[in-house]
C-alpha cells in the first residue's frame, strides 16, 4: 500500500470535461474511479496491477472489470 495515493493525485484532470462532454450530447457516463479508489487509489488489487500508466487500466484489470462495466452499460442497452 506504500504505492497508493490519495484521490485527488490520481484523478485525471480530462474526467470533469469527459463527464460535461457525455451529459451536453446526452451520451451514459460511467465514472470508473469509484471501482479503483475510494480516499486512496491502489495500484494494486487483489494480485491484479490496476494501470498501465498514470490514468489507463491494465489489460488485466480491464478484463476483471468487464461484469462491472457490463452492469454500468445495462441502462444504455435495454
Amino acid at each position: 500500500q506504500d504505492c497508493s495515493v490519495p484521490i485527488a493525485e490520481a484523478k485525471s484532470p480530462n474526467l470533469d470535461a469527459e463527464k460535461a462532454a457525455a451529459d451536453a450530447v446526452g451520451a451514459l457516463y460511467i465514472p470508473t474511479l469509484p471501482w479503483v479508489c475510494t480516499d486512496q487509489c491502489e495500484p494494486v488489487i487483489g494480485d491484479i496491477r490496476v494501470y498501465s500508466n498514470r490514468y489507463h487500466f491494465s489489460k488485466a484489470y480491464a478484463t476483471y472489470l468487464t461484469g462491472a462495466l457490463g452492469e454500468a452499460l445495462h441502462p444504455a442497452l435495454s
